[in-house]
């Protein structure tokens, strides 16, 4: 049975507001997952939070030096205790509801009976692989191998006890600074490589969709 000009743009509407839902939550999640790396970013490499800084030179710093840093690292303690929590229940939330839009999609494109179903499912596969990088699973299951993508700043500062001899960690092995790297640097960037293959598996599906409205309107012209 043939689909009318009609029935297509109301499934083309349907999948707008799909595609436009799904663009919102793929964004927030990609935003919490960068705050999260610059946080990272800013606490081991920049020492933001660092207890034992010095002066460039080595020296002990002078009272006003002291006084700027405690209460820059107060700032940066704050402001991280509440960020890094928000970004992790923005994301994970967001991981949710972009698991639905997607699904909605492959449940409009077999009911539409319309083509790019394959780039629909793929993108909704890999969604649940995102979702399942961003749930903490060391909070669950309270498991040292078991982790999310995302952190907090307590999990953050005692990974840095474990690995930064400003925090007290006392020669830290290569294993636990691989580790360490692996957990609060390479794994959040990882799930920025799933979230870009769900971005290209539903513009493939979608692509393949739009390809069927072209030859519709020629006919009715």
């Amino acid at each position: 049975m043939a689909i009318s000009k009609s029935q297509l743009a109301e499934w083309a509407k349907a999948l707008d507001s799909v595609k436009a839902a799904k663009n919102l939550f793929w964004v927030l999640i990609g935003l919490s997952i960068l705050i999260q790396i610059g946080a990272f970013v800013a606490v081991n490499s920049f020492g933001v939070i660092d207890p034992s800084e010095y002066s460039q030179d080595g020296a002990q710093p002078t009272t006003a030096e002291a006084a700027g840093k405690t209460e820059s690292i107060t700032w940066w303690n704050h402001t991280l205790k509440w960020v890094l929590p928000a970004t992790k229940f923005v994301a994970l939330v967001a991981a949710v509801l972009l698991s639905l839009m997607l699904l909605l999609a492959v449940k409009l494109s077999l009911v539409g009976k319309l083509s790019g179903i394959d780039g629909y499912m793929s993108s909704f596969l890999w969604s649940l692989v995102l979702g399942v990088m961003l749930i903490p699973w060391q909070q669950l299951l309270n498991f040292e191998l078991a982790s999310g993508a995302l952190f907090n700043l307590g999990q953050l500062k005692a990974a840095l006890a474990q690995v930064k001899p400003a925090f007290g960690a006392q020669d830290p092995s290569r294993i636990a600074r691989l580790l360490f790297y692996l957990r609060f640097a390479i794994y959040p960037i990882a799930a920025l490589f799933v979230m870009l293959a769900v971005q290209v598996k539903f513009a493939r599906g979608l692509r393949a969709t739009l390809e069927l409205f072209a030859p519709t309107d020629q006919e009715d012209e």
